[in-house]
């Protein structure tokens, strides 16, 4: 055999060898990639599963997640005790299997992913009640994070189990207290929408109202998002007012609408209107008083930013009028050269 014929040999047989290996990033020992064995896995020992959604070869923020957190000692020795630890890849690089990609996919647009690292924290079912992603600080207090976190399943089961020894207006009122525990993000996801409408419908004007009301408020953002889904702020300005006229929006879905202007108003350098606009969103009666509050100091910088910019189309004004008559200058001396 040539010698190039064994080289390309082993070249192929490498190749086909490293396709062959999983990747699990996060993981060093212990994590799954694969969710139904991971959940067998966890109602097998009694534990919840923490699901890693990652971007293992390009995302920065899921590098130093693995690097300063799972790949400590102080982590894989304690979370593993309450955890099954799941990756779920999304390499740009590495090759995944069609079957690995596409459960990995399916996964990404149940639990609502929108970025890269994020964390989910579920029951053996599969449930998720804590979404998290990087925090600073090491292993140590991402541990202590995660046991708060935990903290939510147990008070939601608490809730559920004590819902379930009840009836009407006071089942109601337990099961909103398991939703509650979880937070509205993924009490008014899929996983809980039948818990929703059982509140609602046992007791609409009382531990059901404020779960009517959020649900209009949710489902008026996921029309908001989609309205202002465009590159051209003059549509995006429109779809947003006829958003508001269409909907009769009021609290925090119509300050959210507000803001949603400034961001075009912004685009297309309109101070006047940005300004105006935030003004409108902190005045909304029955708002969300920390979105006012955030309004207000996002009203100061955006002043600051148009000042800043204002200063430096000075400068380039002042520039090009001191270059231009440089260049009549020497204009001028060309010509008396010319006599």
């Amino acid at each position: 055999m040539k010698k190039t014929d064994l080289l390309k040999g082993m070249f192929t047989f490498l190749a086909v060898f490293t396709l062959a290996i999983p990747t699990v990033f996060a993981g060093s020992d212990g994590w799954e990639t694969d969710m139904k064995k991971a959940k067998a896995r966890a109602a097998a020992e009694g534990k919840d599963l923490l699901i890693d959604f990652t971007g293992s070869d390009w995302c920065g923020w899921c590098i130093k997640l693995d690097e300063e957190v799972f790949s400590q000692d102080e982590f894989k020795n304690v979370s593993p005790k309450n955890f099954v630890l799941v990756e779920l890849d999304f390499p740009r690089k590495t090759v995944l299997s069609d079957e690995l990609r596409a459960q990995n996919a399916a996964m990404a647009k149940e639990m609502n992913v929108r970025g890269y690292p994020t964390i989910i924290l579920a029951d053996a079912t599969g449930k998720p009640y804590a979404k998290t992603g990087y925090k600073p600080g090491g292993p140590v207090p991402y541990n202590e994070h995660l046991a708060e976190l935990r903290e939510k399943r147990i008070a939601r089961d608490e809730a559920l189990a004590t819902a379930e020894e009840k009836s009407g207006a006071d089942r109601a009122k337990h099961l909103a207290l398991a939703l509650k525990a979880v937070g509205n993000e993924l009490a008014f996801s899929s996983h809980y929408s039948e818990l929703v409408d059982e509140v609602i419908s046992l007791d609409a004007e009382g531990a059901g109202a404020p779960l009517v009301a959020e649900r209009k408020a949710v489902e008026f953002k996921k029309v908001l998002t989609k309205a202002t889904r465009t590159r051209d702020p003059e549509v995006g300005l429109k779809n947003i007012d006829d958003l508001i006229a269409s909907s009769g929006a009021t609290g925090k879905a119509l300050q959210e609408a507000y803001m949603a202007k400034v961001n075009f108003y912004i685009a297309l350098d309109n101070e006047t209107e940005a300004l105006k606009a935030i003004d409108a969103a902190v005045a909304v009666k029955d708002g969300d008083p920390a979105m006012a509050a955030q309004g207000a100091a996002f009203k100061t910088r955006i002043q600051g930013i148009f000042a800043r910019n204002r200063q430096a189309e000075e400068r380039r004004n002042a520039q090009k009028g001191n270059d231009a008559k440089k260049g009549d200058g020497k204009k001028g001396d060309g010509k008396k050269g010319d006599k």
